[in-house]
């Protein structure tokens, strides 16, 4: 997602705390925040839940350079958010697929969550 407002509140919750994260780095680093991470980066990792560097490597905005510099740490500050927010998923993917019966069977496309969505999740 482009914006945190389009965030799912338990993919809101770890990308806080991703934040968190990445202002302390930069602090100690004497560096722009912006250069550890971009927040667009941050919410692909709660969006995609990354467990591992090659995973991390496949979100938007991680480079090989970034997730050697800062990957682990903040791979570590989202672990304990990745059972939740797996779960989550696959109670909302099971939820549409509830509300397709009868429909033809494809696979549904990737959306990002609307208003509404974040709703139900509340």
């Amino acid at each position: 997602p482009a914006d945190g407002d389009l965030l799912f509140p338990a993919e809101a919750g770890a990308y806080a705390r991703l934040r968190e994260e990445k202002r302390a780095i930069a602090h100690e680093l004497g560096t722009p925040a912006y250069h550890v991470a971009k927040n667009r980066a941050l919410m692909s990792m709660a969006r995609s839940v990354p467990t591992t560097p090659g995973e991390l490597l496949g979100c938007w905005g991680w480079g090989a350079a970034k997730v050697s510099a800062h990957g682990d740490r903040l791979l570590a500050v989202l672990a304990p958010f990745v059972a939740p927010l797996l779960q989550q998923r696959a109670e909302r993917q099971r939820k549409r697929s509830e509300s397709r019966v009868g429909l033809p069977s494809v696979s549904p496309p990737v959306v990002t969550p609307t208003k509404e969505d974040m709703a139900v999740e509340e």
